[in-house]
């Protein structure tokens, strides 16, 4: 018999227990790789869960990208024919990266070997985003937003004129945020065929932006990060920074000290989520 569930680890490593009886847990990760195994049963029929991980990290450097260990081991190099601008990985270990000279976007399988390239672009792609199902979504200078199958085709794509796109988001709903140069930030509806202005209280472009699972937008750009509430309206701001990501486990943003679109780099250590119990 197979028994389907969700179990969410507060912490990423240790000693778990879990009433499954008969049951041990098998993990399908977002974006990491973690080993789950059964590690006794207990007098009530608990069986404890040890949980192993380890974290990747995926960084561009000039014309390669380079998948690093929890060590800071280098695991493969992959040379690109142009300067990798950003990165993102997928909950199955594929990596994406786009490059601006190239205008392109590069699906790599989790051994750094080219799946497919993403190409007949018409400008610089800044920032490269993936969903929970494999789309990917790309922001491009020449005024577009992209949505790229698993396959590599073009599902739709949407054209506004602000000064260019230089990063792009997707929530759990599949709703995608872009930030411009004309410094906004746009919400984007799951099938892209409309676009609403979002937030316009930034000064500078949008180099880079993040949504947490609540729906607030995080938005940088060369001075400052917003936090943005699903309406629209600013929650807090911080001076002095240039990028930003979203810690899943506590939603807080943190600023990085660098420009995404001069160097992308992606660590594949997000909160573990168990879907799969399987009979022992």
């Amino acid at each position: 018999m197979l028994q389907q569930e969700q179990l969410q680890i507060d912490s990423l490593a240790g000693t778990h227990t879990k009433s499954v009886h008969n049951y041990y847990e098998v993990v399908s990760g977002e974006g990491k790789e973690l080993e789950v195994q059964k590690n006794g049963t207990d007098t009530d029929g608990n069986i404890n869960i040890k949980t192993e991980q380890s974290f990747n990290v995926y960084c561009g450097d000039g014309g390669a990208l380079t998948k690093l260990d929890e060590n800071g081991d280098v695991v493969w190099t992959y040379g690109a024919s142009y300067d990798v601008v950003d990165t993102a990985v997928d909950s199955n270990g594929y990596v994406y990266y786009s490059t601006a000279d190239g205008e392109n976007v590069v699906k790599l399988d989790p051994e750094g070997n080219k799946v497919w390239e993403f190409t007949g672009r018409t400008g610089a792609v800044w920032n490269v985003d993936v969903d929970a199902n494999g789309y990917v979504y790309s922001a491009l200078y020449d005024d577009t937003v992209r949505k790229i199958s698993p396959e590599g085709n073009e599902v739709w794509y949407l054209s506004y004129a602000d000064s260019g796109f230089y990063s792009v988001a997707v929530d759990v709903d599949r709703y995608v945020y872009a930030g411009t140069g004309g410094n906004n930030v746009y919400k984007i509806n799951p099938d892209g065929g409309q676009a609403s202005l979002l937030f316009s209280e930034q000064t500078q472009y949008i180099n880079n932006i993040a949504v947490d699972p609540e729906g607030y937008v995080y938005s940088a750009s060369s001075q400052s990060i917003y936090k943005i509430t699903p309406e629209g309206n600013t929650s807090w701001s911080y001076n002095g920074s240039v990028g930003v990501a979203v810690d899943p486990g506590t939603f807080g943003a943190f600023p990085f000290p660098f420009n995404p679109p001069e160097l992308g780099v992606t660590i594949d250590g997000k909160k573990p989520i168990i879907e799969n119990l399987h009979q022992y």
